[in-house]
């Protein structure tokens, strides 16, 4: 704790120096800093990056993102050139600047502008990264939508995108990674990136957790809550497309340093261990990888010893070098857990060459954080009585360091042609890494065994996740009068925008728009040399205890890989419709290898060794031995598959008004569907591979109607049937052993894809007062046919399998109001307010006769009750400062199936409440602090009337600086 007071301490003496620096040079210069504020005339709001140029000078400032600028200028008469992408440039004469006197702060009001090209007029496009250009594009869409912008994310502690979608109304986040939309678990979601799906690094779940998007790399969040026919019909909640940042109007770079501290964990003495040089950066140099040995001589062959009957094995004195090549790191270590720490980068700008207009962006991120907790977990069974009985009671004590890259790379090109013809070419890529090395303890009471146990893991996984998309947007426009080259040159910069981002703003402006992207995708997750050990108490000595995870070693490396092709074609219908159709090819495999190792004791170890000496001792090269310690290759059969996933899809769409006040969208989407997965035993080519296949076709319908009541408010109706397949693992017909959870997962081959109808209803006004808002309140009901849900088996041991349940539904309300103070008062204009809630409800029917859970009707698993979000926003231009307080809050829901006669168990409502705060100094400094879980309130689960798991995660507090050109 020591070290992160010296290093706050030295950050702080950082931001005087700079302070003190930037006096002096003031004072020297004899300059007078001229203050101001750039807002919006038609809503109040401020505006973000809008250029200051002083004429006749090389001096050139920017807005922040509270709308205010500042430059510092000797004694004299100046002009000032106001101007923004979409918006009428003004000039302000005569400003006359005297030393030893103070300017009051400026008050520049813009307009927003209409491009018109000849016989073109179109609207402008607002920004999807700010907050009214969300609001407008929602208003004026034809779907039923939520999302939150960068300015938002901007004003919230959140450091990801799990974090800050939450946000969105009727959005939960389970295990702190996974989104559960309207009460509906990952299953019935899909991630786009950039408009395009992409696989996940998880080996049984398809949805792409949310924890690997580094907030900083996002351009918006958006949630799609009805289903239109040219978007991938997978989902049911809802489809989360996240935005990455595109490049900027003018050169900007961005350098950004932060540092934190968490309440329970910096500064304590936490466990870890010796891993790699290099895992503070989040990779691993190569210390945890399948020994060289290994892979040179046992590749093919699994290890264990030749027979006479067993002619593909090993020598035990090969077995014995096999087992000694491993290093003997097993116990966890004491030492002070430091501070967290981030980093970020970005450079970006937009100019002209050749006379084309090119635009470039690339940001880069790295953080570094530390997380400690001890827990109470318990599990139970029915006992005596009908009462519950402890089966284990473990207390565990858990730290984990998490490291996270990310990077995103745009590049754009536009050019145009004298026939009124328009391209752009665009180049995205992003690219995540996150790494979590995590140390793991537990001890305390095992019923079966009649005594205590303890036992110790070390565990590091890293995940990557890598999108490259290579899109093209053209317009095409017949028969209209040319214009002429000089005049589309000048008018470059405003086109780049306005007209690629059209079908969007369901506005096409051109004879035909066509669209298509070719993305490449790759998840991949690999998880090196995870080693576990058990003890148990024998008379008051704790003994190693020979069990499936005592003693073992364990590798898996899945990958993903995406071919995405799509293609849509746009075709204006009088002046506000247009029809659409278009096509989408997506071709996705998937690798999983796993090797499984144990170290076995002979019969009669304990007269040669002592079992109670650390796993260290145990597993002394000395003791890698004949009728000691022997390393056995325990890879299940039905560990390693391949599997594939291709979908061919087409849709019709027409978009168009109906009268002046009905506004219909409707189509058909046709999806087919085939997923093979093909387990294999890597060691005995000559066994038939067991495959399981399930191929679908698919019709999906849609149809969103909405009755514009007034200019500014909407009512709607939606009506769709989306689908959503089991992951490759629920499809394939073998059992698979968590090597983490200790469960059994058995596959059914038999499983059929889920149909859902949905229906939605909202009304909505964006209230024209100022700065804008929203207030809506909606209602949906989902009517599931055969949704796919766990079943739990009659075994030994604990083992999971899937089924298609009769039935289920699904339904509920949600509220939302988003607006600023100014309307009551115009003391408050400072203030906004941002509240939604969702109220949810759910039923699944299973069949009584399959499984032996104890509940044959129950909610949804995941399903919260309730939602709820509030967060107050204060933003001063004129004194550059901005800052928020949020709060979020969900009911309980369902974690865990409970079986034999014992209860389901439900994680308890838990609140959280975040507060962050910024400020703008010298024009080009930003200094901001935040705390998030302030109240800390327990992560409590309960199982009936029992507490089974119960912990904190502790206060998180942090410190940032950024530069700003």
């Amino acid at each position: 704790m020591k070290r992160f007071y010296i290093r706050l301490l030295l950050i702080l003496m950082s931001i005087g120096l700079l302070s003190t620096v930037n006096t002096i040079a003031e004072e020297s210069q004899q300059t007078v800093n001229i203050t101001g504020v750039v807002i919006d005339v038609d809503t109040d709001t401020p505006l973000p990056d809008v250029t200051i140029m002083v004429v006749d000078t090389n001096i050139k400032v920017k807005t922040d993102e509270t709308g205010t600028f500042s430059l510092d200028l000797p004694a004299g008469n100046y002009t000032f050139q106001v101007s923004a992408p979409f918006y009428t440039a003004t000039v302000l004469s005569e400003i006359e600047v005297n030393t030893g006197t103070t300017i009051e702060p400026i008050q520049v009001m813009l307009e927003p502008t209409v491009v018109t090209l000849d016989a073109i007029t179109m609207k402008v496009r607002l920004s999807q990264s700010g907050e009214r250009g969300l609001l407008e594009r929602r208003m004026q869409s034809s779907r039923i939508e939520d999302s939150i912008s960068t300015e938002e994310i901007s004003r919230l502690p959140d450091s990801s995108a799990a974090q800050a979608i939450r946000r969105v109304t009727g959005i939960s986040i389970v295990g702190g990674k996974y989104v559960f939309v309207r009460g509906l678990g990952e299953r019935y979601s899909n991630t786009l990136l950039n408009n395009v799906e992409i696989p996940s690094p998880e080996p049984n779940r398809r949805v792409v957790p949310m924890d690997i998007f580094p907030a900083s790399l996002l351009a918006s969040l958006q949630t799609v809550k009805t289903f239109s026919p040219d978007q991938p019909g997978g989902f049911a909640g809802g489809s989360v497309q996240v935005f990455t940042k595109d490049f900027p109007e003018a050169l900007t770079m961005s350098l950004s340093m932060s540092t934190g501290f968490n309440s329970q964990a910096t500064g304590t003495e936490g466990l870890t261990y010796p891993g790699g040089s290099l895992d503070f950066l989040g990779f691993d140099d190569g210390s945890r990888e399948l020994p060289a040995l290994i892979q040179e001589k046992a590749e093919e062959i699994p290890i264990r010893e030749r027979g006479r009957f067993t002619t593909r094995g090993f020598t035990s004195e090969e077995i014995q070098e096999f087992g000694r090549s491993f290093s003997n790191v097993w116990s966890p270590e004491r030492h002070t857990l430091p501070v967290n720490q981030g980093y970020k980068f970005s450079l970006g700008n937009n100019n002209t060459i050749f006379g084309k207009q090119f635009g470039y962006l690339g940001v880069i991120s790295y953080g570094n954080s530390h997380s400690y907790n001890t827990q109470v977990r318990k599990a139970f069974r029915i006992g005596l009585n009908e009462t519950l009985s402890p089966v284990t009671d473990y207390t565990i004590e858990q730290s984990e360091q998490k490291v996270d890259w990310g990077s995103v790379v745009n590049a754009s090109l536009l050019f145009s042609h004298p026939s009124n013809n328009w391209h752009r070419l665009s180049l995205r890529t992003f690219t995540t890494h996150t790494a979590e090395d995590q140390t793991r303890t537990w001890t305390g009471f095992n019923a079966d065994r009649n005594t205590d146990l303890q036992s110790a893991r070390l565990r590091y996984v890293e995940r990557q996740l890598f999108s490259g998309q290579l899109a093209g947007t053209h317009g095409f426009n017949f028969g209209t009068s040319q214009l002429k080259t000089d005049s589309m040159e000048q008018n470059l910069e405003t086109i780049n925008d306005a007209v690629v981002e059209k079908a969007e703003m369901d506005d096409a402006p051109n004879d035909l728009s066509v669209e298509w992207r070719l993305t490449y995708s790759r998840a991949a997750r690999n998880e090196p040399d995870t080693r576990e050990t058990i003890y148990e108490d024998r008379e008051g000595q704790y003994t190693f205890r020979d069990v499936t995870h005592s003693g073992s070693r364990f590798f898996f490396d899945l990958e993903d890989q995406e071919y995405n092709a799509r293609a849509d074609i746009t075709m204006p219908i009088r002046e506000d419709g247009f029809f659409k159709l278009g096509g989408l090819m997506r071709d996705r495999t998937r690798s999983f290898d796993v090797r499984r190792f144990r170290f076995l004791p002979s019969d009669n170890v304990d007269t040669t060794v002592d079992l109670a000496s650390p796993p260290e001792t145990l597993f002394d090269s000395k003791n890698i031995a004949p009728r000691v310690f022997e390393l056995r290759e325990s890879t299940l059969a039905t560990d390693n598959y391949l599997a594939d996933h291709n979908i061919y899809s087409g849709y019709l769409m027409l978009d168009m008004p109906l009268t002046t006040k009905w506004q219909l969208m409707t189509g058909l989407r046709l999806e087919s569907s085939e997923q093979v997965v093909t387990t294999y035993d890597p060691f005995s080519p000559v066994l038939v591979p067991i495959k399981a296949d399930l191929t679908t076709l698919d019709i999906l319908p849609g149809a969103n109607l909405t009755y514009r009541l007034t200019e500014r408010m909407n009512l709607r109706v939606a009506v769709s049937r989306t689908v959503t397949r089991p992951d490759f693992r629920e499809l394939a017909p073998f059992e698979f052993t968590d090597f983490v959870g200790g469960r059994t997962i058995l596959g059914n081959p038999d499983l059929e894809r889920t149909l859902i109808d949905n229906y939605d209803l909202r009304w909505e006004v964006f209230p024209g007062t100022t700065g804008g808002g929203v207030v809506a309140i909606s209602a949906f009901y989902k009517r599931f046919q055969k949704p796919i849900e766990q079943i739990i088996q009659p075994q030994a041991e604990v083992r999971i399998t899937y089924e298609n349940a009769e039935g289920a539904n699904n339904y509920g309300v949600e509220l939302e109001a988003k607006q600023n103070l100014g309307f009551i008062t115009p003391k408050l204009r400072a203030f906004s307010i941002n509240t939604n809630a969702a109220f949810i409800s759910s039923r699944v029917v299973l069949p009584e006769d399959v499984g032996i859970q104890t509940s044959s009707e129950r909610p949804l698993q995941g399903q919260c009750p309730y939602i709820i979000n509030i967060s107050i926003g204060y933003e001063e231009p004129n004194w550059s400062m901005s800052s928020s307080i949020a709060y979020n809050i969900y009911g309980k829901r369902l974690s865990d199936v409970g079986n034999h006669g014992a209860p389901d168990v439900f994680e308890q409502p838990r609140g959280q409440l975040d507060m962050s705060f910024s400020r703008t100094f010298a024009n080009s400094y930003k200094f901001s602090v935040s705390g998030k879980n302030l109240l800390d309130p327990n992560v409590h689960f309960k199982q009936g009337d029992e507490t089974s798991v119960s912990y904190k995660i502790g206060r998180s507090f942090s410190l940032g600086i950024s530069y700003n050109l």
